[in-house]
């Protein structure tokens, strides 16, 4: 009977215990899945950038002696990048979730055409594709003609009042893309006209 009493005792207490373990999973609900494929971050991400390349371009603009650039065709510019975010996937590598995905920029065909022409003016003998080569070093920034890509790591939010999605980017984040960028759009914002020593020519 001491043997049954006890194997009862055990029974009941490892009963209890799973009723527990039970309870403790209901308060404790598994972390959802995020949603890496939401289209609105790629949208967040192109809303940053312009964010950074309008700030970025209005400075320069103020500081250029040579009054060269104006800045609304440089924002302008930004506003036709066209943004993709492939591979998207949940990565748990770092110190927390977040979602992982390569991260693409192309510059539209005429203004890249018109950034390359330009080049020389804005930086005498020199071509922007060797600029731009020179200012990748050391980032893991790529460029394969008009599209520059780097990975990037973010965590989704819920989409905004307004329906624009919002994230959090870990650092660097697209600092550095959007560093690039700018420089290869400064060219396209190139002014037709310019006033040199009181003299205004065409370009």
């Amino acid at each position: 009977k001491k043997g049954q009493t006890m194997n009862y005792r055990i029974l009941l207490a490892a009963t209890l215990g799973a009723l527990a373990l039970g309870a403790c999973s209901k308060d404790q609900p598994a972390a959802a899945a995020l949603n890496c494929n939401d289209p609105a971050m790629a949208t967040a991400v192109q809303q940053q950038l312009q964010q950074a390349i309008t700030q970025s371009a209005r400075q320069f603009a103020q500081t250029d002696s040579r009054q060269f650039i104006d800045a609304d065709k440089i924002i302008a510019a930004a506003s036709q990048l066209s943004v993709n975010l492939a591979d998207a996937k949940e990565d748990s590598s770092g110190s927390k979730a977040m979602c992982s995905a390569q991260l693409s920029i192309t510059v539209a065909a005429d203004t890249w055409q018109q950034a390359q022409a330009n080049t020389p003016i804005l930086y005498p003998q020199q071509q922007l594709a060797a600029i731009l080569q020179g200012q990748i070093t050391g980032s893991n920034v790529q460029i394969n003609g008009s599209t520059f890509s780097q990975p990037l790591r973010y965590l989704p939010a819920a989409p905004a009042a307004s329906g624009s999605g919002t994230l959090e980017i870990e650092a660097p984040g697209g600092a550095p893309l959007s560093h690039i960028l700018t420089n290869a759009l400064l060219p396209s914002g190139v002014k037709y006209k310019h006033i040199i020593n009181g003299k205004t020519y065409s370009r």
